[in-house]
């Protein structure tokens, strides 16, 4: 009976003992920091001479990079998280020029966002007229599914690409050089046309009439 009387005596002890211990597993979960996601811009437009974004994660304060530099910048009232406004950045972009935008906000630094200040042309625009002045810039987008398309000019004395710019589906900046007419065409395929045997899918072609005045 006594050495019953002594364990029962341990073990009253050991509970009284782990009574007043936190909880390991509530500390642990207390201490895990709270990440943010990052921003991220999924759309940008030239309105006079605003710059105005379309994103994801924009915290109150964010701001406006063009190639690194910060603009003076504005959360819009409405959505302030999904919408930044850069009163006068729009200015600062040349026409017909590419500039790389970044937000910079709470939650870090945003991926490069290409941004192309002029004319885009697509295949909307296929078989229509495309009238242009001397010095103009074009930024030729094409994009169909899977087909990878490799454009040409007729007469390159006319329209000249210059330029290549990271855009989802560009084919390059073209600049108009003289007064003249000419067209701009592009063929599409597919990577199942370069195969052994090759596949029966349709290889695309566009044309695009270009006037320069």
């Amino acid at each position: 009976m006594r050495l019953k009387g002594s364990w029962i005596s341990v073990i009253f002890a050991l509970m009284i003992g782990t009574a007043g211990l936190p909880s390991i597993s509530s500390n642990v979960r207390g201490s895990i920091p709270q990440t943010q996601s990052g921003p991220r811009i999924t759309e940008a437009r030239v309105k006079g001479r605003k710059l105005i974004l379309t994103g994801e994660n924009f915290s109150d304060g964010a701001v406006v990079l063009l190639n690194g530099e910060p603009q003076k910048t504005r959360n819009d009232g409405s959505s302030p998280t999904t919408t930044l406004i850069a009163k006068k950045a729009g200015s600062n972009i040349p026409d017909g020029s590419t500039v790389d935008i970044q937000v910079q906000s709470a939650g870090g630094l945003s991926d490069k966002f290409p941004f192309f200040k002029g004319r885009v042309v697509t295949l909307d625009d296929a078989n229509q007229t495309i009238n242009l002045a001397v010095g103009e810039r074009i930024l030729l987008v094409l994009i169909n599914g899977s087909y990878d398309f490799v454009p040409s000019v007729v007469d390159e004395t006319i329209l000249r690409k210059v330029t290549d710019v990271e855009i989802a589906g560009s084919k390059g900046v073209y600049e108009a050089l003289r007064p003249g007419s000419t067209k701009l065409t592009a063929t599409g395929e597919l990577p199942c046309h370069r195969t052994t045997p090759s596949c029966l899918a349709p290889t695309l072609y566009v044309e695009f009439q270009i006037v320069v005045q």
